[in-house]
């Protein structure tokens, strides 16, 4: 499923705006007129953590005014576009599209500049571009409304947009949730020791005494070591206060018909502070971490699932594993 977070500006004078797709953008009956946030993504975001997202990220963004008013071009691996410019409010758009990239979304940044605008046109060759800029070059029309509103909107089969989701600008939080989500650094690592004693006292019910001893000598070397390269672990903080964890362990192996990249993940360590569970941020997490192991180019991820756990992960896209092999392991 492909979305996009978007802004439909509405104008009185829209239909000039239509005049103009309706000759030039094969998309003017599918799509409104609007600016894209965010370019088309198939991430594993549910829609209610989307909608969690813009709550968050978008808490302090007021209503802004929007004047659109001249013509250009831009020419390049995105198509040959004609485009109507932003006089006022690019500010405001390119400053919701740097939060949003800088989060949630960073994984799925292409690192090219961004440039607010209303795509009004795509045209086939450059030739046929120039030709219609030469025709509109000169239009007069400002176009002037104030963005109240975010959408994340779905990609039909045919192209077409469906609305899923719409956030008002300066409506507060309806949570007064503080829980944002990033990966651990190394100054995390007193944090992240903490969380892997309480999910291994949990898992296995007890911890001895010299075991404990030994994960606090032996956990900081291995992250100062792993994390960031081979282990990735994605984060939830209230307050700056790691409250939640989830591991990705990178594994390189020859390439194989199962690893025709030769890489596969592991997940390891999902573990939520009792009192914010039932809240989604295990699902929050884990939606990272497939989103992360897409763009790293993962083979597959694999994980064993507890039974409370389960369901989480087979509403991810994880199924129960088919191997042609019996496994086994020895304990030295």
């Amino acid at each position: 499923m492909r979305r996009t977070i978007m802004i439909f500006p509405e104008f009185e004078n829209s239909h000039v705006i239509d005049k103009i797709r309706a000759k030039y953008d094969p998309l003017a009956g599918l799509v409104r007129p609007h600016i894209t946030l965010v370019f088309p993504f198939e991430g594993q975001f549910g829609n209610d953590t989307l909608k969690r997202v813009l709550d968050r990220r978008l808490s302090g963004i007021e209503p802004f005014e929007l004047s659109v008013k001249g013509v250009s071009t831009q020419k390049g691996q995105f198509g040959n576009c004609l485009l109507l410019d932003i006089v006022k409010g690019a500010d405001e758009i390119r400053k919701i599209h740097d939060i949003l990239y800088a989060n949630e979304f960073r994984y799925y940044d292409l690192g090219f500049e961004y440039r607010p605008h209303i795509t009004v046109g795509k045209l086939p060759s450059k030739e046929l571009l120039d030709e219609a800029f030469e025709e509109i070059r000169d239009m007069e029309d400002e176009f002037n409304t104030t963005v109240r509103k975010i959408s994340v909107e779905m990609i039909g089969e045919n192209e077409e947009s469906i609305i899923l989701i719409e956030k008002t600008l300066g409506e507060e939080e309806a949570s007064e949730e503080t829980v944002v989500f990033d990966t651990a650094k190394e100054e995390d690592i007193d944090e992240l020791i903490r969380l892997r004693l309480l999910y291994m006292k949990e898992d296995f019910g007890t911890v001895s005494e010299r075991d404990e001893k030994l994960m606090r000598r032996n956990l900081p070397d291995y992250f100062r070591r792993k994390l960031g390269k081979e282990l990735v672990a994605f984060v939830a903080r209230d307050q700056g206060r790691l409250i939640a964890a989830a591991y990705l362990l990178i594994i390189e192996k020859p390439a194989s018909v199962l690893l025709p990249h030769g890489l596969m993940g592991e997940v390891l360590s999902v573990y939520t502070e009792e009192r914010y569970r039932g809240k989604g941020i295990c699902s929050h997490l884990i939606e990272d971490l497939i989103a992360y192991g897409k763009n790293a180019g993962l083979d597959r991820i694999d994980l064993k699932a507890t039974d409370d756990g389960y369901n989480v992960y087979k509403n991810k896209g994880f199924d129960d594993s088919r191997s042609r092999y019996k496994p086994m392991d020895l304990i030295l």
